[in-house]
């Protein structure tokens, strides 16, 4: 699990910085000038930026969420709406609708198998 901020000049990623410990993670994400800090400190960064101007908006959709980072943001600075990342998210290629069907097929044993054991 990992937030995300962008702003006109930087992006920053939080989360458990042993996920981003491999070599190869750490040096794409410097050549692309990510910036890596603790998954903790993302409210109070998200504070700094709202502390900095009052004139400085959030772009956070509600609905997905948490309380944490959506309580710290004032209704005036919200612009509550759903990130274009989202509906990309929904398009799957090849690979993962094969990857969907096999997970399908798998739980559908895994409750056909838990339904036999259970009515006897």
């Amino acid at each position: 699990i990992a937030y995300a901020t962008v702003s006109h000049d930087e992006v920053t990623l939080y989360c458990n910085e042993e996920k981003v410990k491999p070599d190869d993670v750490a040096a794409h994400l410097q050549s692309a000038n990510v910036i890596v800090k603790p998954y903790d400190n993302v409210v109070l960064d998200v504070q700094s930026h709202l502390a900095s101007n009052t004139r400085n908006k959030v772009w956070l959709d509600n609905s997905r969420s948490n309380y944490a980072v959506s309580r710290v943001i004032p209704e005036a600075n919200l612009v509550d709406a759903q990130n274009a990342i989202t509906p990309m998210k929904a398009c799957k290629n090849t690979a993962e609708m094969e990857g969907m069907r096999q997970a399908h097929i798998v739980d559908g044993a895994a409750m056909a198998h838990f339904m036999a054991w259970l009515e006897h």
